[in-house]
């Protein structure tokens, strides 16, 4: 790889973003020469005020816009048997109503006032946003507090949203195959984990999710000592941490449960799920566990994902799909969460291809990595992939604030943004073939298979 072209990527990716001259100067400098940490740091203020709330503030003035994001410290792990999909309620709850803004009038102003807003959650934390051009950092700001601390829960509001909860839970999972797949790959690789049931709950939680559990979940969880603001566009940071203060400082902070965080134990034997499905192609998903976000392992595992479905010349692409043409698709993606993650292989299997042969080919080429390892060419490629595609999602304010939150939310220090680069420049292809040996093997493995039911053809 020419040091010459991730310099251009680097550079390119943000005015906040810069070198220091002597190293762009030097026309021989070598990538392991580089120092990537100061390559792509940009100035943060951070501060915490009493009540524990975490903020971060990046000036960009590039557009006259700004990021807000406001990230808590929960998601599905936090949940119990038999209350599952509260966190993801609780993603469309924040938007149905506060005590300054009622039901209807929130998403009217950011829209009147030209931004816009949405949110997400996963096992581990939920995230909200909002875009808005710049001299509306306090609307924003006051929606967020308010929403924070005075949410409206009414009956009719809160069952009128558990339909569309529902609905959406029958469009994601019930009525796609892959959505389906996901969640029958949870139940078989986690049997202690919290990790184990669907970040949208199980339909007869969602049904029997009372008042009084929404409200102690809102109570004990969205406060200001489980939450993280970002901050990240065209402010003044004097100006922002004054506003921050003027909307956040009065609200109170609450004792904290102790968050669930019993691990999945070592799989000792390889697991397999056979099931039938109304669909036109069987779909076969191998899964492994794997490392968790905060073993450096999790880079070395980013590697062997693009190694192996990173695009047309990868490994499984380039055999299955392009010179075998027995599948339609085949990804692999390395999850690195807070406790154990997965690493998984789909296999999308063209009508009429044999599943077992298809599987069999993917575990072959399992074990040729973990035999044989990978050749540099292949990791030096790969490494080019995965740096520029991290440097490219700093691009943007709101890529800036979401990489600031989430370092912020697993590591407790946004500050680790700027060594993942560092990181993956570091990995060798000795530590690929050591994570393949210690992670991927047949005996860690899960194997989900959906076949077509005979009558799907008819239906």
């Amino acid at each position: 790889m020419k040091s010459s072209f991730l310099f251009a990527v680097i550079l390119g990716a943000s005015s906040c973003i810069y070198a220091e001259s002597s190293v762009v100067k030097e026309s021989g400098t070598k990538l392991n020469q580089v120092d990537f940490s100061r390559l792509i740091r940009f100035k943060v203020h951070k501060f915490q005020l009493k009540n524990g709330l975490k903020v971060l503030i990046h000036e960009d003035h590039r557009t006259p816009s700004v990021s807000v994001h406001h990230w808590y410290k929960v998601g599905s792990k936090d949940e119990i048997p038999g209350r599952t999909g509260l966190a993801h309620f609780f993603e469309h709850l924040m938007f149905r109503g506060s005590q300054k803004f009622p039901a209807g009038v929130m998403d009217k102003t950011i829209e009147a006032n030209g931004g816009s807003t949405n949110a997400f959650t996963t096992r581990d934390y939920t995230g909200y946003y909002i875009n808005v051009p710049s001299d509306k950092l306090s609307l924003v700001l006051d929606i967020e507090s308010d929403r924070m601390r005075n949410l409206i829960f009414n009956k009719k509001l809160i069952q009128k949203e558990r339909e569309v909860v529902k609905e959406e839970r029958r469009y994601r999972v019930q009525n796609n195959i892959f959505g389906f797949l996901n969640e029958l790959v949870f139940k078989t690789v986690y049997k202690v984990s919290s990790y184990r049931w669907p970040v949208i709950g199980y339909m007869k939680d969602l049904n029997s999710a009372s008042m009084s559990d929404f409200q102690a979940f809102y109570n004990q969880y969205y406060v200001p000592n489980n939450a993280v603001l970002v901050i990240s566009g065209d402010v003044n940071t004097s100006r922002a941490e004054s506003l921050v203060r003027k909307y956040y400082d009065s609200l109170k902070a609450v004792p904290l449960m102790k968050k669930n965080s019993v691990e999945e134990p070592l799989q000792k034997g390889q697991r397999e799920l056979v099931v039938q499905r109304h669909t036109p192609n069987p779909v076969v998903a191998i899964v492994y566990q794997n490392s968790s976000a905060y073993k450096s392992d999790a880079y070395a595992m980013d590697f062997i994902a693009s190694i192996l479905t990173g695009g047309r010349s990868s490994r499984l692409y380039n055999k299955m799909v392009y010179r075998q043409q027995s599948v339609l698709s085949v990804n692999a993606g390395s999850w690195t969460p807070m406790l154990t993650g997965t690493f998984k292989i789909v296999a999308n299997i063209k009508s009429g291809v044999d599943i077992d042969q298809v599987t069999k080919t993917l575990f072959r080429e399992m074990y040729k990595l973990r035999t044989h390892g990978v050749k540099v060419e292949e990791l030096e490629k790969v490494r080019s992939q995965l740096m520029s595609q991290f440097v490219g999602g700093l691009k943007t304010i709101e890529g800036k604030a979401s990489s600031l939150a989430i370092n912020e939310i697993y590591h407790n220090d946004y500050r680790r943004l700027f060594q993942d680069l560092e990181r993956y420049k570091v990995v060798t292809v000795e530590d690929v073939q050591r994570v393949a040996r210690q992670y991927l093997k047949p005996t860690q493995a899960s194997v989900i298979k959906i076949l077509p039911k005979k009558d799907s053809v008819n239906e």
